[in-house]
């Protein structure tokens, strides 16, 4: 991770961002929209994790807690939200791998699009060894093998865009998922990371800078 600047899209994420530009010397300025640079950290709060599908036509690397691929009205881009915007990424024929800390098989909880069924990898912490059960969006069932984080290795070189959710966090240690960070970093990676709002600001700022500090490190002031 080589983040010369960050840019930020709401009061508190510009909030955050500022501290991190004193922190380690990067520019930051106000997000609009449309497709970031390599070299640009993209800082909001997970209500808007659903901008993260526009930012990029990379292959993606999702950290999150929750699928956001939830069966609902899946019949019209217009109707993305936070809760199926990977469903749609995927859509769009985005190579797609999604980390998670453990799997809730929740009705609906994982709608695939059926053309594009291949292009979807779930990674799961706890390496659990059960298969999972999706819902093609042709109304079809679905059975993926969940990968271990260790298979995230063989993304190293790819050139791909990172979204990370901290409330990936609530249930991973802020260093192993650093680990894990720095097993896909390259210089050519594009980032975006979506604060978890329940946490406390100081939190949220720590989280960041141990995160940055970890993988770009030659970077900071320290």
């Amino acid at each position: 991770m080589k983040i010369k600047k960050i840019a930020y899209i709401d009061p508190t994420s510009e909030l955050v961002a500022t501290i991190l530009s004193s922190r380690f010397k990067i520019k930051i300025y106000e997000y609009e929209d449309g497709i970031t640079e390599s070299d640009v950290l993209l800082l909001g709060v997970n209500t808007q994790h659903r901008l993260a599908r526009s930012l990029s036509n990379l292959p993606i690397v999702v950290f999150d807690q929750h699928t956001d691929m939830y069966r609902g009205n899946l019949k019209s881009p217009g109707k993305i939200s936070n809760i199926n915007w990977i469903y749609w990424r995927l859509k769009d024929g985005s190579e797609t791998h999604l980390v998670m800390p453990r799997y809730n098989p929740l009705p609906g909880i994982l709608t695939i699009p059926a053309e594009n069924k291949e292009k979807f990898h779930i990674y799961i912490v706890d390496e659990t060894k059960e298969s999972i059960i999706g819902n093609l969006d042709n109304g079809k069932s679905y059975e993926l093998k969940p990968l271990s984080v260790r298979n995230l290795e063989t993304l190293k070189k790819l050139k791909k865009q990172v979204s990370f959710d901290f409330d990936f966090l609530r249930d991973v240690k802020v260093e192993d998922a650093i680990d894990m960070l720095k097993i896909i970093d390259n210089e050519r990676n594009l980032y975006d990371f979506w604060l978890d709002e329940p946490q406390d600001f100081e939190t949220q700022v720590e989280n960041c800078i141990s995160i940055i500090n970890a993988n770009n490190s030659q970077d900071s002031n320290i």
